[in-house]
């Protein structure tokens, strides 16, 4: 799966140029000024539900757009920097994080499966559909988008006696940034099988 990777964006306000990162376009940025001096930053778009009227079609509350309440606009907080080193340190600890989290639930993936991903596959003999129970019985799961029971590599032994089995690397269907089992690698393997 393929995320959208948020990248640094440049603004000016009074002839001082400003950071953020985003992965969106703003129509524009904005700078509010509260009564202490303090500066906030609001990346602003049209709204995508009323097109930037405000209104709808709708008479519930006299037909005022729930998304952005009336207003047209919708606006997202963005945390500006004047330094374009503090945006991308701030994007590396975040990318950081994410490969963290990724790892974590990797490292769970391989507590619960071992470190192949075991999945079965009907005989002549025998069809997974009537032995559905004895395969629950020892772990097994249904995945719909595979059209497979998978179990874990603890009851192969078990399994491979009643019918074939495909071992797959937990770190060969395991995507890279989410962390996640990928059921596309998984399928593609047992086509290429």
């Amino acid at each position: 799966m393929e995320f959208i990777k948020p990248t640094i964006k440049e603004v000016e306000f009074d002839n001082q140029k400003y950071y953020y990162s985003s992965v969106q376009d703003f129509d524009e940025v904005i700078q509010d000024i509260n009564p202490l001096g303090k500066a906030k930053y609001y990346g602003v778009n049209r709204c995508w539900k009323c097109h930037g009227t405000g209104s709808v079609i709708w008479q519930r509350d006299n037909g005022i757009c729930y998304e952005c309440n009336g207003r047209g606009k919708l606006f997202t907080t963005l945390k500006v920097s004047k330094n374009k080193e503090t945006i991308q340190r701030r994007l590396d600890r975040q990318k950081d994080k994410e490969k963290d989290v990724a790892n974590k639930k990797t490292a769970k993936i391989k507590e619960q499966y071992g470190n192949n991903l075991v999945i079965v596959l009907d005989t002549e003999e025998n069809k997974t559909y009537e032995w559905r129970e004895y395969l629950k019985s020892h772990k097994g799961r249904w995945n719909p988008f595979i059209s497979h029971w998978y179990i874990p590599e603890s009851e192969a032994d078990e399994i491979s006696k009643n019918f074939n089995i495909i071992k797959l690397g937990i770190d060969k269907i395991v995507d890279e940034e989410s962390g996640e089992i990928s059921w596309t690698k998984i399928k593609e393997s047992i086509i290429e099988k």
